[in-house]
């Protein structure tokens, strides 16, 4: 009969393959997911040791707005600078061990990224901060540094390690020395104005960059060395001006 289906059969005597209809909802071959590609290694005997790959996984990075993606980097350069392996690169050690310091959100990202986008350490870096470094992040770090104001409970060596920790945070935050100095010296209390302008001959913004940036530090140095000597609430009772003037005119 014309048009009579055949399912055992294609008309050439070879009978017909049958395939199950539910045979595509299951994958039937696996393929990496490695945006992450490391170069090779030539040195046969290269093995990165469980050690280290504990250490690692004891520093995990999971992609919440609460973790520092630049802590993450900085942390994992250091243990990375633990393993020195001869004719192993830098980019072959850590992108080896990078996807293993990713948790969450961040393990996710990275399987997302298209095969072999990354091929080297700096690609890496750049990518992961452009993913976890956000722009709010950004604004929030830059708004910190141009508003900064020491609080009156805090020593001048406090308000000094907290403004530079904000620079330190968002490197790429964009403002010069000039213009760093020119706002710690416009936020401190009344009284660490005062002695930056003494130990500068009458005005701490005539001062010369470098100069201006060492002195900060002798300041902040002397001024944190009097540690619990005295009642953070009662401004009163800070060490007197002339004591820690001759200090910094000493190390100056």
């Amino acid at each position: 009969m014309r048009g009579e289906w055949k399912p055992f059969g294609n008309g050439l005597g070879r009978a017909r393959q049958t395939r199950p209809i539910g045979q595509g909802d299951a994958p039937n071959r696996h393929q990496q997911r490695q945006g992450i590609v490391p170069p090779p290694v030539q040195n046969h005997n290269f093995e990165i040791k469980l050690g280290m790959i504990n250490l690692v996984q004891n520093k995990m990075f999971h992609g919440l707005p609460s973790e520092d993606p630049i802590d993450h980097l900085d942390e994992f350069d250091r243990l990375c600078d633990l393993t020195k392996i001869n004719g192993v690169s830098e980019d072959a050690i850590k992108l080896r061990l990078f996807p293993m310091s990713l948790a969450d959100k961040a393990h996710q990202w990275e399987k997302s990224l298209p095969h072999g986008t990354i091929t080297t350490w700096d690609e890496c870096k750049k990518a992961f901060l452009a993913k976890f470094f956000s722009t709010g992040r950004t604004a929030k770090l830059r708004g910190e540094i141009s508003s900064f104001i020491q609080r009156n409970n805090e020593t001048f060596a406090e308000a000094w390690e907290r403004f530079k920790g904000y620079t330190s945070q968002c490197p790429h935050h964009g403002f010069n020395n000039e213009s760093l100095l020119s706002t710690l010296y416009r936020g401190c209390l009344p009284r660490y104005r005062e002695m930056l302008d003494t130990a500068s001959n009458g005005n701490f913004l005539n001062q010369d960059v470098d100069d201006g940036w060492q002195l900060v530090e002798n300041i902040a140095n002397s001024n944190g060395s009097y540690g619990e000597e005295y009642d953070r609430t009662n401004p009163e009772l800070d060490p007197p001006l002339d004591r820690v003037r001759r200090k910094v005119e000493k190390r100056c």
